[in-house]
């Protein structure tokens, strides 16, 4: 059946032209970059600082909740899968998603072998999680001689449907994440979280939960909200493994003391 209407959510010329190149009749999204030309029904974005999922709901002609937050169900099926991927894992166990779908919001893949490392030599596991297309740089975090995992260390790049993804994040102990998807997801399931944040700004697209740990980067440009440096953006260069070995040793209520 043909649509009868559609919000344009991502407020740029071509999203809007898309949706009316699709023959969609009633088309509501905000008026920027000349959007406006191609929706039956428009609103001005915002212009004071309002985090990204607040902002839509000007779309309905509704304000935003003061207490706003997410939420992602998961079936018991992909909570009993879960529970399979991590069987025989030690304890405690994090999840790793370093790598998002703009380069410069990754982690570098380096930072990621040396906190892969750090957490080994205390004994904790760490499971690595994304994307299918990101398969390739996650091998790279631990394929080297000096990451010697023993056993704690999963991979599970592209393994995962969204709901097991879900199911994991629920199951684990801590989750650490750039700006992504993966991090929206652990704070939708409420799992507890350590968020890296360089280029963006949490305010507007930080995890929506009061509990989680932000990590900003120490730049002085940060957060810029360009896209110009790729993965050679020195924000999330910034964020030192050791500084958040020691917020996830914080989280998890562990001392700084080294492991021998």
């Amino acid at each position: 059946a043909a649509l009868g209407g559609a919000f344009v959510l991502k407020d740029d010329f071509a999203s809007a032209l898309l949706a009316w190149r699709a023959g969609i009749p009633e088309r509501t999204g905000f008026a920027r970059e000349a959007a406006g030309l191609f929706l039956t029904r428009s609103r001005k974005p915002a212009r004071t600082k309002t985090h990204g999922a607040a902002r839509f709901f000007a779309l309905l002609d509704e304000q935003a909740p003061t207490d706003l937050h997410a939420c992602f169900p998961v079936r018991p099926d992909e909570e009993a899968r879960a529970r399979t991927m991590l069987a025989g894992l030690p304890e405690p166990r994090i999840i790793l998603a370093p790598s998002t779908t703009r380069p410069e919001k990754d982690w570098p893949s380096g930072h990621c072998r040396n906190l892969i490392a750090r957490l080994a030599r205390r004994g904790f596991a760490t499971i690595l999680v994304g994307g299918p297309g990101e398969c390739a740089r996650h091998a790279t975090m631990y394929r080297e001689p000096d990451i010697t995992p023993a056993g704690r260390l999963l991979d599970l790049t592209g393994q995962t449907s969204l709901g097991e993804l879900a199911a994991l994040l629920k199951q684990v102990d801590l989750v650490v994440a750039c700006d992504s998807g993966p991090m929206h997801l652990a704070a939708a399931v409420g799992a507890p979280l350590v968020a890296l944040f360089g280029q963006t700004d949490p305010e507007r697209s930080g995890p929506l939960d009061p509990g989680a740990t932000i990590i900003r980067a120490t730049t002085p440009c940060a957060p810029c909200l360009a896209r110009h440096c790729g993965s050679t953006a020195a924000c999330m260069d910034s964020i030192d493994p050791e500084r958040v070995e020691t917020e996830v040793l914080a989280r998890l209520g562990r001392d700084m003391k080294k492991p021998d």
